[in-house]
């Protein structure tokens, strides 16, 4: 598991690193296919804000943003709700292998990648101006293949409203989302 510490109007003191350090190992008893972990820490007058981002070997990526007024504080509460969205993943893939036997269920297995042929994508994100808003633009999770299935799973345990993901069986573009009266949608072309 390698980590990369981002610092943003902070320094990274020893004391800090360790504390991560310590507080992502006990994650890694939960989750052991994690490839990279990415912390941004950051401060902004009185806010004192923890990202943490895990990308695991089979293209799942967990993301939890916290703000407090003390940094120790924000990492610890990023942290907890990383353990809270790895518990109820580990929950959704045993109730999945509940129902379907004992076979590995597509989600679990390791995404394939060719050795070498590319290099690292570097995530990049900007401010672009469109008529009169400013519109924050983010790649930090280039799209990979997956199906349907797995990607109502991850937006479950992601936290988030939406997820645009790359269909496998149709090589589209699709977009799943959490509805206002519960359940999930999909959006997918058609033309």
């Amino acid at each position: 598991m390698q980590i990369e510490l981002t610092g943003r109007h902070v320094d990274i003191t020893d004391p800090i690193r360790t504390h991560i350090e310590k507080k992502l190992q006990k994650i890694r008893s939960y989750f052991n296919h994690i490839i990279d972990v990415r912390v941004v820490l950051s401060v902004e007058k009185y806010r004192q804000f923890a990202e943490i981002t895990i990308s695991a070997n089979n293209g799942v990526h967990f993301h939890s943003h916290e703000a407090t007024n003390d940094m120790y504080a924000s990492i610890d509460k990023a942290v907890e709700k990383l353990e809270r969205q790895l518990r109820r993943r580990d929950a959704k893939v045993r109730a999945t292998k509940r129902r379907k036997g004992p076979e590995t269920p597509a989600a679990e297995e390791p995404a394939e990648t060719a050795e070498g042929d590319e290099e690292p994508v570097e995530p990049q994100e900007s401010y672009e101006q469109y008529g009169e808003h400013r519109v924050f633009v983010s790649d930090k999770f280039p799209p990979k293949p997956m199906s349907v299935e797995e990607a109502v799973m991850q937006l479950g345990v992601a936290g988030e409203e939406f997820l645009a993901f790359v269909n496998a069986r149709t090589d589209d573009v699709n977009v799943v989302f959490k509805r206002k009266e519960g359940g999930f949608g999909l959006l997918r072309r058609s033309f």
